[in-house]
């Protein structure tokens, strides 16, 4: 997509239909990779894996949808999540995201943290003060 080559961003596709292992019936992730025609890396998530990122989402939301549900992780250049996108998504609001956490400060990125709009009463800790309450952390 000419979007994603002009942001230069990479996209990685991943299928959850391996989880089961040698089980999992594949053809349904080849099916729609030769329908759509993606022109970007894919593969196959293992159980692991998406173990790994669903406990990742369990450790930032209440509730976890299940593997089948799309998600998109918006990684920095240091792999770092800057945005987490589940459910429906399209390119055009992760790239108007992208372009509001580049032009944003260290305010402003952590008042756009919440996953839900709201008014919140704080400002973001100081780097001693996480040290401090999260030294594992470290």
């Amino acid at each position: 997509m000419k979007a994603i080559r002009e942001n230069k961003l990479t996209v990685l596709a991943l299928s959850a239909d391996g989880i089961n292992g040698p089980k999992s019936d594949l053809s349904p992730a080849y099916e729609l990779v030769e329908k759509t025609k993606i022109s970007f890396p894919w593969g196959i998530i293992d159980q692991k894996s998406a173990r790994k990122l669903h406990r990742f989402q369990e450790n930032l939301f209440d509730r976890t949808p299940e593997p089948s549900v799309p998600l998109a992780i918006l990684l920095d250049q240091n792999h770092r999540a800057l945005a987490i996108y589940r459910g429906e998504f399209s390119i055009l609001t992760i790239l108007a995201d992208l372009k509001t956490i580049l032009s944003s400060n260290a305010i402003q990125l952590y008042h756009l943290a919440p996953p839900m709009k709201g008014t919140w009463f704080t400002n973001p800790l100081g780097q001693r003060e996480v040290d401090r309450l999260f030294p594992v952390m470290r």
